[in-house]
């Protein structure tokens, strides 16, 4: 058998040739939960990490249990997703692996909305709610950093195109139904990104990050203004 104690969390194919393996250290890390009979945890820097260790001989399992562990629970969230009824028969074993993979892909919110009609165990009745809450949160706040940008925007005769999860709650469309927003994203003509620049600035939006390597990538490689905060 292939010694494993912990590997990488990336979903993608992998053998035990090529994953790292390294020792399970008590420092800085901690149990967030399971997959399956996965152990998922978080280091110091919040990359997570998985242990098969429930009661297994760790010395002696191979990296294709935790793999196909992985790759179970996101199959699980893709069927939650696709057809809520499928959660009636969930154990707690496949509520954690569901509810653990749509925290790691920032799916809870869209999990919560998609489920709000299913019959649910209390203790995920609540965990989901709180979920909705906070997707609600962060529509809210899409929605009024949209309108801030429009205002600043109000003398550019250019079209301005809303784009990604803002231009989904922004529509009223099913995509953007507890969906995970992290910011705004606005779509210009390339040749007006100095007028739009300035307006922004003008209006409160400052540099997420200035420094000036990170401003010729994006602008150089990526076609766009590195990220901008409102100061509110």
């Amino acid at each position: 058998g292939c010694k494993l104690i912990v590997v990488n969390c990336a979903i993608r194919n992998v053998g035990s040739g090529d994953c790292a393996v390294d020792d399970l250290g008590s420092g800085g890390q901690r149990l967030v939960g399971w997959l399956g009979r996965v152990q998922i945890l978080l280091d110091d820097g919040g990359v997570a990490l998985f242990a098969l260790d429930h009661g297994f001989d760790t010395d002696h399992v191979c990296i294709s249990q935790a793999h196909g562990a992985i790759v179970g629970a996101a199959m699980l969230l893709v069927d939650a997703l696709s057809d809520p009824a499928i959660t009636r028969t969930l154990n707690a074993q496949g509520w954690s692996a569901l509810l653990s993979m749509a925290r790691a892909e920032q799916l809870i919110g869209t999990l919560a909305a998609r489920l709000i009609s299913e019959p649910l165990p209390p203790e995920i009745a609540e965990i989901l709610a709180e979920a909705r809450i906070n997707a609600d949160y962060q529509r809210r706040s899409a929605l009024w950093e949209a309108d801030c940008a429009r205002r600043a925007l109000a003398g550019y005769g250019g079209k301005v195109v809303l784009l990604k999860g803002t231009a989904y709650v922004a529509a009223g469309l099913k995509a953007g139904e507890g969906r995970h927003i992290g910011d705004l994203d606005i779509l210009v003509a390339r040749q007006d990104l100095p007028q739009v620049e300035a307006a922004l600035l003008a209006a409160g939006w400052e540099w997420v990050k200035p420094d000036p390597y990170d401003d010729f990538y994006y602008r150089q490689w990526m076609h766009e203004l590195p990220p901008l905060i409102h100061r509110e």
